[in-house]
């Protein structure tokens, strides 16, 4: 995604650097010598903050108006299921907790694959098996097939259809990033009002199956739509710095700071953490990188001046970074190949490949292509931060630094970007174009960063853990059972349904208020958060207490509002918690519990409906357990400040 390397203002104008070649252990090695000023460039996506990203912002919100209109209004497809197939209504709602469950549970997973093939492929592909599987599910007759084609099959595509969906926001997105992710996932909003209007009304005298081949059709076209996904490319950024420029010589050698890794697992090797960003290295007179390839760390090259020497012992221990530590110790002076060096050998290739084919043309653009280093979404610490950067401390600080270093960019903080942004390795870069490579480097460092579970160790993060899985344990409840047990107790079906989609509109307006809340930096996310719920859970309590029509609608408006505020902040608490750049982390581990809560919250209130014969008995149960949740953010904010002064 990003790359760095020193380039002369004057490379155009005057002659250009000496470059000396050497044989060292087999290896030729590129030195470059230049004493003109210079200036340091970096290739970096900057996000277009509008533009087509408004069309990008389209899509979304069509893939979350599908995608989450399917899953939260599954209740209205209950009923009938189960009476075509032969079975409970609680056995058809397991396919509906499937699909929720593997739709977060798959996170990760896509999140790599998003990283490593981009946002439109793996969209486009979760749109197709999304239509294929309620395709077929509308054909199917047997309990089983319902399970894994729409339960299993449906989950993973729709999964991928969600991740690119918020993914592609972050990336093309600045100063109206939150203004975009509320418009966006109030797709999932208007998909809650729309679909009870459409299947009930008018389709009314249509079976399930036809309706499925209806949202079968409407996947196809999110698959469509995706094609707006345009990827971004990196632009050139040059800083105005009256540095100058020394490159190696014979007389220099290198030294090799490898970041610590003294466990030999995914998760210290490949963790974004322990790669440094563009800022890190924006600034140093000669950076040379390469990934880990036959070593177990990644190494950035700086040259130090003094005679050469093969071997340099060092005690000196130093900061990475603020949350990663790296080390100084009898570091042999072999080095992995240098990009100079990279570019050198492909070269030669190429010349080989030129003798060959008798033509220079393909290869020039194959050399070109090759140089490109891809745009990684992945590899941003904020890329999941659905918030408004503004109230950021790393952004307002940055942006000032931005207008003074990079005029041209003034509506943008490139020293933001710079800071957030991990660079991309060699061993990446080359990866892009094997044509068979079984884990890549950008899946495993997504894999090792969303997954690395040393964070379960963190109390404050623990317990927001817990409680996000107590909340999912009860989220879907109202969603499934409320239309039948209003049903149940006399309202009429199509008033019933509309219950639905009055909780949508609800829930539209609190993604909205969200959306604004998240602007102002005094609002305190956690707060909001728990109040929120308890709102919920104790509404959701107290909705069995009358069946009349008005207390139904008014626990439907309620519910909505209340449970959009807490999906919208729980990034925003993560940062202020794990900082910006453990958020990714900290998703990823929240995806798997969520997960495993929407895998066991449905099947949990069935059973009790069918144990205790009410749709009481539910409610009570989710508004119990969302209670529960509000419950355990209440300390938190005095536990983040324990643990920090402990950790400090």
């Amino acid at each position: 995604m990003v790359s760095s390397k020193a380039v002369s203002r004057e490379s155009n104008k005057k002659t250009q650097p000496d470059i000396v070649s050497q044989s060292r252990k087999g290896q030729s090695s590129k030195r470059i010598k230049s004493e003109t000023a210079e200036a340091i460039e970096t290739l970096i996506v900057v996000p277009p903050d509008g533009g087509w990203g408004w069309l990008v912002v389209l899509t979304s919100f069509i893939c979350n108006f599908t995608a989450d209109g399917t899953m939260y209004t599954f209740g209205l497809f209950v009923n009938d299921i189960s009476v075509s197939i032969g079975c409970t209504q609680t056995q058809v709602a397991l396919a509906n907790s499937l699909m929720t469950g593997f739709y977060y549970l798959s996170g990760p997973v896509i999140s790599a694959l998003t990283n490593r093939f981009g946002y439109r492929v793996v969209s486009i592909l979760g749109g197709l098996i999304s239509c294929a599987s309620i395709l077929l599910t509308s054909f199917s007759t047997q309990l089983i097939t319902v399970l894994l084609v729409y339960g299993i099959g449906g989950g993973v595509g729709f999964g991928m259809m969600y991740m690119p969906s918020i993914i592609v926001i972050g990336f093309y997105f600045e100063r109206w990033r939150a203004i975009a992710t509320s418009i966006a996932v109030c797709g999932s909003s208007l998909g809650i009002i729309s679909f009870p209007l459409i299947f009930t009304n008018l389709l009314e005298n249509t079976q399930w199956r036809f309706k499925f081949k209806i949202l079968s059709i409407a996947c196809f076209f999110c698959a469509c739509f995706s094609v707006l996904y345009r990827p971004l490319h990196p632009v050139r950024i040059v800083a105005i710095d009256d540095k100058k420029v020394q490159f190696a010589n014979e007389n220099e050698s290198y030294t090799s700071v490898y970041l610590d890794d003294e466990k030999d697992v995914l998760f210290s090797k490949y963790h974004n953490i322990g790669y440094p960003t563009t800022a890190d290295i924006h600034g140093r007179s000669t950076v040379t990188l390469a990934g880990p390839r036959r070593m177990s760390s990644a190494s950035i090259f700086l040259n130090i001046s003094g005679p050469s020497t093969s071997t340099i012992k060092s005690s000196i221990k130093t900061k990475a970074s603020s949350t990663s530590r790296s080390k100084l110790s009898d570091v042999q002076s072999e080095r992995l190949k240098t990009v100079y060096e990279e570019e050198e050998y492909g070269d030669n290739k190429l010349k080989n490949c030129c003798v060959r084919c008798k033509s220079r043309s393909c290869c020039k653009y194959s050399r070109r292509t090759r140089n490109i280093a891809p745009a990684r979404p992945l590899y941003r610490d904020d890329i999941f931060y659905s918030g408004s950067l503004s109230i950021l401390p790393e952004y307002r600080t940055s942006r000032q630094s931005s207008l003074i270093r990079y005029p041209s960019y003034e509506k943008s903080a490139i020293e933001y970007h710079l800071s957030v942004t991990r660079i991309t390795t060699q061993r990446d870069i080359e990866e892009r174009y094997a044509i068979c490579v079984c884990c890549p480097v950008s899946m495993k460092r997504t894999l090792a960063t969303m997954l690395d579970l040393s964070l379960l160790k963190s109390p404050s993060f623990l317990l927001l853990s817990f409680s996000g899985f107590l909340t999912l344990l009860g989220l879907y409840t109202p969603f499934l059972f409320m239309p039948q047990r209003a049903i149940l107790y006399g309202m009429k079906p199509q008033i019933a349904y509309f219950l639905l989609s009055t909780l949508g509109i609800a829930n539209t307006i609190g993604r909205i208020v969200s959306g604004i809340f998240s602007s102002f930096p005094h609002i305190k996310a956690l707060l909001v958060s728990y109040v929120s719920l308890i709102i919920c859970g104790c509404a959701t309590i107290a909705s069995s207490l009358s069946h009349e029509i008005w207390w139904q609608f008014s626990f439907a408006s309620i519910y909505g509002l209340s449970i959009a505020c807490v999906a919208a902040l729980r990034p925003i608490i993560l940062v202020d918690m794990l900082g910006l750049d453990k958020l990714t982390n900290g998703f990823g581990l929240s995806l798997l519990f969520q997960g495993v809560a929407c895998l066991a919250g449905i099947p949990l209130s069935g059973i009790l409906k069918d144990l205790m014969h009410s749709y009481d008995t539910p409610f009570y149960f989710a508004g119990v357990v969302i209670l529960l949740s509000a419950i355990m953010l209440i300390p938190l904010d005095r536990i983040m400040k324990w643990e920090k002064s402990i950790n400090s």
